[in-house]
């Protein structure tokens, strides 16, 4: 088994630009931060309180240089695009992510979406280094479950897209 790292893994992350790839990577694991730790847990364990689990789940691009544990929604002020046609995408709780086994050893058992896609319309007007996992579409609101790291830092322009396979799961091989 992997050292694992959190909750979500990007199986692949394309950058195309004039209908080329500009640039694509697989398999990168994230930092699962301590409120969307805890905030997963309350879901699965705490029936009857007001942790439960919202209709979506929203994936945002940022430009943070590092990440930490301790990071939260209020960390992405400043280094979220805010123009370019950029917005958070939403995948629903209830029926957003299809269910499999998968693995060559110990089964590995997950949760994946559809191809989550950030299209510009504009220049993002920042250099996107991770892709975040939160509960809420509004900035500064909600809580910050996970982010991963790229491998390569990248500059969205008019016309330029970032489509991402994702999934959901508790441990990796």
């Amino acid at each position: 088994m992997s050292n694992w790292h959190g909750i979500l893994k990007i199986d692949e992350i394309t950058h195309i630009r004039d209908g080329q790839v500009v640039s694509q990577d697989r398999n990168l694991t994230n930092m699962l931060h301590t409120l969307g730790e805890q905030f997963l847990l309350k879901c699965a364990f705490a029936k009857g309180t007001a942790d439960t689990p919202p209709l979506n789940y929203y994936f945002g691009l940022d430009g943070r240089s590092t990440l930490a544990f301790a990071d939260t929604v209020a960390t992405l002020s400043g280094v979220e695009p805010t123009s370019g046609g950029y917005a958070r995408q939403a995948v629903s709780a209830e029926s957003g992510f299809t269910f499999e086994t998968t693995g060559t050893g110990p089964a590995i058992y997950r949760a994946t979406c559809s191809v989550v896609t950030f299209s510009a319309t504009g220049n993002y007007g920042l250099t996107v280094k991770n892709l975040f996992m939160a509960t809420n579409a509004i900035a500064g609101q909600g809580i910050l479950v996970a982010s991963v790291p790229l491998t390569s830092a990248l500059n969205l322009v008019s016309g330029d897209s970032i489509n991402v396979k994702m999934s959901v799961q508790l441990h990796d091989v």
